[in-house]
Parts: C-alpha cells; sequence; structure tokens
C-alpha cells in the first residue's frame, strides 16, 4: 500500500506539471506556418468594391418596410420599391395621363 501512495503522488505531479505546460509545449513542437498571402481569381478585380447602387436600393427598402407596414404584401412592397427606385421615370402627371378603370370587385 505505501508504495503505491507516492507513486500516485508522482503521477499527479507530473499530470499537473504536463497540464500547466501543455500550450507551450504545443506552440514549440508545431513551428507557426508561413504566412501566405491568399490567391483570388484574376476577374475579381473586374468587381467594384462596394456597389453604391444596392446600397441605395437597400436604404430605400429600409425606409419603405416601417413598422407601419410590417403586413405589407411582398407584391405590394416590391411594388413600391420599383417606383421609387424608378422615380425619374414617372410623375404624378404620367398617372393622371392614365386610363385605368377603377372598379370594385365586390
Amino acid at each position: 500500500m505505501e508504495a503505491t501512495a507516492p507513486s500516485r503522488g508522482l503521477r499527479s505531479q507530473a499530470r499537473a506539471r504536463s497540464t500547466g505546460d501543455f500550450a507551450t509545449a504545443l506552440l514549440q513542437s508545431n513551428p507557426a506556418p508561413e504566412q501566405l498571402t491568399p490567391w483570388y481569381d484574376p476577374s475579381i478585380t473586374a468587381i467594384p468594391p462596394t456597389s453604391n447602387r444596392c446600397d441605395r436600393l437597400f436604404s430605400q427598402c429600409k425606409l419603405v418596410m416601417m413598422p407601419q407596414r410590417a403586413s405589407l404584401l411582398p407584391m405590394n412592397f416590391e411594388m413600391l420599391i420599383f417606383l421609387r427606385a424608378n422615380r425619374k421615370f414617372w410623375d404624378a402627371s404620367t398617372l393622371m395621363e392614365l386610363d385605368v378603370d377603377v372598379t370594385d370587385d365586390n
């Protein structure tokens, strides 16, 4: 019995020593890899880093989709965004020129 007690103490000391130095041992055992530059397809340089048109469109979407319009149907949302994005092609006079038959289906 007495022979096993010191061996348990030695094992626990060795385990404590090895667990305390695990990170250091790991770093020393594996040298740091060389920093490699990532390879990109050459055609990626043709893509602009940011698209201002997309940013503007999402800003307009944010202005249309407010909490008051949370129950807006997707089709109506798309129509509003389309009209806002193409505002330069229509105005109130264009709407007045339209001959729209407004009938109630009820």
